[in-house]
Formats: C-alpha cells, structure tokens, sequence
C-alpha cells in the first residue's frame, strides 16, 4: 500500500481546489441580475423596468426621479391584464392564455398603459 506524502496531497489537491473555485465564481455571477441589459419602457413619462416573470413588486420612476412601488400581480386597471404584463409586453394565445413577449421580436405584442383599461383596444 503506497502511503501519500505531503507533496503528493498538495498536487492532488490543488485542480480540485481551483475547479471549485471556478464553480464558486461562475455561480455568484449568475446570481447577480443583468441590470444594464435590462429592458425599459417609458409611459406617461415614466420610465419603467420590465419584468419578464412577475415579482412582488414594481419600482417605477417619474420624470422627476419620484418612484413609487405597484404590485406587478395586480390589475390596477381591471382590464384582466396583471400589471407586469401590460408593462413588459404581452400577447394572447387561446391555448395557454396571456403570455410574456418582447416588442422589440415577437408580433403581435401589446405593450399597455397599466393605468388605464381603454389602452388594451
């Protein structure tokens, strides 16, 4: 039975270590969100972050830099569209309902004020 030195656990080791690492680094990078990529849009002069799932809230920006929070599950219009929908983009499809899409590729894509029900046609 071969016993192991020292040396030979320092270079068994130290890939293991490095792989790990790695691992660590690539993990606490993807749990930081892609702020600067993030998607705006601008309503009533309101600049407005778009959400792609909902969250529990929305951060919403005036021109004069006043921000306030609505819930994103909320309807404040009663339209029957939740607010982070009408705000990131939505289509319909009869089989699965109402579904996230981004303006900018898919068409159709309804982008509404989510103040108002008569922006929704």
């Amino acid at each position: 039975m071969k016993r192991f030195t020292d040396t030979d656990l320092n270079v068994l080791a130290a890939p293991a270590i490095a792989v790990i690492l790695i691992n660590i680094f690539f993990l606490m990078l993807s749990s930081f969100p892609a702020t600067a990529q993030q998607r705006t849009v601008i309503i009533d002069g309101r600049e407005v972050p778009v959400a792609t799932a909902p969250t529990e809230f929305i951060t919403i920006t005036d021109k004069y830099g006043n921000t306030v929070e609505i819930a994103s599950e909320e309807d404040l219009d009663g339209d029957g569209v939740p607010n982070w929908l009408e705000i990131g983009g939505y289509y319909y499809n009869a089989i699965t309902g109402l579904q996230p899409c981004d303006p900018a590729v898919d068409n159709p894509c309804y982008v509404t004020d989510y103040t108002q029900w008569s922006t929704d046609g």
